[in-house]
């Protein structure tokens, strides 16, 4: 683990998007740094590598870069509500899950919502707590700002690709504490995030469904071979 100053880093990248545009955002910024390069091990969605939070993510990868958006009253998308879960059970499990890894959080959003950048906020702060070293500042898009978008997403492109080439040490400090360039969050619950994922559809809430299905035949089965032995 560990990739300190030099350029063959193995990035995750990982999104979260009900629209699809921090989805193809991310893709294309991932794309060329690939050519310049770096090693991009994965681009997938938040829900696909959940069960690795708190196992062996950071056992694969050196870098975690998270592009997602909020959704509904801050909510993570449908994609990402599984992993933004898993990195809450590893803050609040205390255990460090992610040690020795890296990240860097690009936030997509609009601030005429009053929960604006909720769930890359709350992804930036619990990724922390789990563990891993912020090597840059979280970048927070805004719709309604008309020159925002370009501008931003060039300077997120650049910085971060200079970091890839040259990784600190997992070790250093971390670039800046998770409250800037904005602390503002509405709190989730792990009852709140387990809900979303039920009822919201998408690959979380499928695999929360079969896993209630499995359930329930299972409690089934014990009843009904209870009966019998009575």
């Amino acid at each position: 683990m560990g990739a300190g100053g030099r350029g063959d880093a193995r990035v995750l990248v990982v999104y979260g998007s009900e629209s699809g545009s921090a989805k193809r955002g991310i893709s294309k910024i991932a794309g060329k740094w690939k050519a310049a390069g770096v090693n991009i091990v994965k681009i997938v969605e938040g829900n696909t590598v959940a069960s690795q939070v708190r196992s062996d993510l950071k056992d694969n990868y050196d870098v975690v870069v998270v592009a997602t958006s909020s959704f509904g009253e801050g909510d993570p998308p449908s994609n990402f509500n599984l992993f933004l879960l898993e990195l809450m059970r590893g803050s609040a499990a205390g255990d460090k899950p992610l040690a020795g890894a890296q990240h860097v959080v690009l936030g997509y959003g609009a601030s005429v919502y009053e929960t604006f950048q909720n769930t890359p906020r709350l992804a930036d702060k619990f990724l922390e707590e789990c563990g891993s070293r912020r090597m840059a500042m979280r970048v927070e898009l805004d719709e309604g700002m008309e020159d925002d978008g370009e501008s931003k997403l060039a300077s997120f492109e650049r910085d971060v690709l200079k970091l890839l080439q040259a990784l600190p040490e997992p070790k250093a400090p971390a670039a800046c504490d998770w409250r800037k360039p904005d602390a503002k969050i509405l709190e989730k619950s792990e009852s709140d995030l387990t809900m979303d994922a039920f009822e919201g559809g998408g690959s979380a809430g499928v695999v929360l469904g079969l896993a209630g299905v499995a359930a329930a035949v299972a409690a089934g089965y014990a009843y009904y071979t209870g009966m019998i032995s009575f």
